[in-house]
């Protein structure tokens, strides 16, 4: 497999674009890029076509599958990544066509699910999810895994499970998913006795790598213990456990803090079991402070994409909306000044307004101890 001098794979984006506005074709082109980076390859080149409709065999059109082909070679390119979801038979002719690895947008947030998760049940539910994912599109997978020495697209469950017999595959499902209804109920219990104590809980939800967990941390810095910072890094889904802290000051009033699993545009159903946990925390929150990245282009439309998985789950919790990284930039996001609050998490006095913000909301001017002050 070749790669560049620093290690990481070189990949090469494709887009079949249904008569979209050139500002969502940029917006999905970076996207894609973005989740590249995470998964640590690099974007070497784009390729898109303007279509009225996919192509039954290959997505794009002959002239442009041979066009990235020789591309591939040229380029020493290692992987094709394109943004819509392939069928096996489509695998199967891309693979045939193009001399390199080929993956698609779903590919990677599942690689990227492998690689970032910690605990047991998320180990669970990522392998769940690629199997359930891959398995309807088998046939498609046994070239480009052949091609396999490690890498993008390669984690989780691997080559010697999805080369097995359906039935094989299908029992491991079942297994997977029984042993995910036992975590889960555990963790129901617990979260059971969570509510059942005097402390409000606040959520905090948004688009992916809007800014959470460094907010988390940032306010226990401030009202909790630094030893219990949560991971967060400048990457998608850099997290995929719910991680609950409590914040406390001094006479003030205590709540319980969720950082929940960032959200991203279209996200494929199959992908929705690891997003469990999160929907169940927002459900039983006080308050939901809304993170976004305000500097990020598009955020109007990564605003609608977190409230609508709100509305899906429990439309009547308050909402703070929280714009971030005001010190990089505003790209003019529109939310109910009355209910809105600009930052930068890097920011101290911030940090400070938004906990303020917070006592005020969940306990009145007075911010007296307890849930039904």
């Amino acid at each position: 497999m070749t790669t560049n001098t620093r290690g990481k794979q070189r990949a090469l984006l494709a887009f079949a674009f249904l008569q979209v506005s050139e500002k969502e074709k940029k917006r999905r082109i970076g996207e894609l890029r973005e989740i590249v980076r995470s998964c640590g390859g690099e974007v070497i080149g784009c390729i898109t076509q303007n279509v009225l409709r996919y192509h039954p065999a290959t997505l794009l059109g002959k002239g442009k599958i041979e066009e990235m082909a020789q591309m591939v070679e040229e380029q020493s390119i290692d992987l094709v990544v394109f943004e819509q979801e392939l069928s096996g038979a489509q695998r199967l002719h891309l693979s045939e066509m193009l001399p390199c690895r080929v993956l698609d947008r779903v590919d990677l947030i599942l690689d990227i699910f492998a690689l970032r998760a910690r605990s047991k049940k998320a180990k669970v539910d990522v392998e769940l999810a690629q199997l359930a994912y891959r398995l309807p599109a088998l046939r498609g997978y046994g070239k480009a895994l052949s091609r396999t020495g490690g890498g993008i697209g390669t984690r989780g469950p691997g080559e010697k499970k999805l080369e097995t017999d359906r039935r094989s595959i299908e029992q491991r499902i079942k297994r997977l998913r029984k042993q995910r209804e036992r975590i889960t109920a555990q963790e129901r219990e617990a979260g059971k006795r969570r509510r059942q104590s005097t402390y409000p809980i606040v959520g905090l939800v948004g688009y992916t790598n809007a800014g959470k967990s460094t907010i988390m941390n940032a306010l226990l810095s401030h009202f909790g213990r630094k030893e219990k910072e949560v991971y967060a890094d400048d990457r998608l889904f850099a997290t995929l456990e719910v991680s609950m802290r409590r914040i406390e000051e001094p006479g003030k009033g205590t709540y319980l803090l969720a950082d929940t699993i960032g959200f991203i545009h279209d996200l494929p159903k199959k992908l929705s079991t690891p997003f469990a946990s999160t929907m169940e925390e927002i459900s039983y929150a006080d308050l939901l402070v809304h993170v976004i990245d305000a500097a990020e282009e598009g955020a109007n439309e990564r605003i609608e994409t977190v409230q609508k998985c709100i509305q899906e789950c429990r439309a009547d919790i308050p909402v703070l909306y929280v714009l971030n990284k005001m010190d990089l930039g505003d790209d003019g996001a529109v939310t109910p000044p009355e209910e809105t609050l600009r930052i930068s998490a890097t920011c101290d006095k911030d940090i400070l307004r938004l906990h303020q913000r917070i006592q005020q909301q969940l306990f009145g001017t007075s911010a007296a101890t307890g849930r039904n002050t």
